[in-house]
């Protein structure tokens, strides 16, 4: 799988619009992209340009049991209110019964990395996905696994991203 990274500075919020359009329609046309929303405005707005760019898109909320309640609703209801078109998958049974009773902070959160990523992986392979789409912005990336920008290129493939990943993973900061 290619990743293709969108790595701007545009101030205005018009042509960080129109520049992003025009990177997904380059990379993304005729695929199929997957994109978890969380709820927030990262991975809200990442599938927003993905649906004004006309891009086939399969969103996804994994609801993990540990989301919040909002005005006395699940927060995966807002997001249904917000994108009807969502796909809710619920992992509350399998995910919940391991971190029960798990007082390690460290293994809580490998736990929850891993049910994520690995629910991921299966949506992605049952949907036939070609790319997945990742809203994280890059304050994000830095603090999270010591990367620069520098660092980045615009295009990269997994095994790339591994090595750099590997090659930083010393600097790694725990999220």
């Amino acid at each position: 799988m290619q990743n293709h990274r969108l790595i701007t500075t545009f101030n205005e919020p018009k042509r960080f619009v129109d520049q992003s359009i025009e990177f997904l329609k380059r990379h993304a046309n005729n695929k199929k992209v997957f994109c978890a929303l969380s709820g927030g405005v990262d991975s809200s707005a990442t599938y927003l340009l993905l649906k004004k760019a006309n891009i086939n898109t399969f969103p996804v909320f994994i609801d993990h049991g540990l989301m919040r309640i909002i005005k006395g609703k699940e927060e995966r209801e807002h997001i249904k209110n917000i994108f009807p078109e969502i796909n809710i998958v619920d992992i509350r049974d399998s995910f919940l019964p391991k971190i029960y009773g798990e007082g390690d902070a460290e293994k809580k959160r490998q736990l929850f990395k891993d049910a994520y990523s690995g629910t991921i992986s299966d949506i992605i392979k049952e949907q036939n996905c070609d790319l997945l789409a990742d809203g994280t912005i890059l304050p994000d990336i830095e603090e999270s696994f010591g990367v620069s920008i520098s660092d980045l290129k615009e295009t990269m493939s997994l095994d790339e991203e591994l090595d750099l990943l590997e090659k930083n993973k010393d600097d790694f900061v725990k999220s």
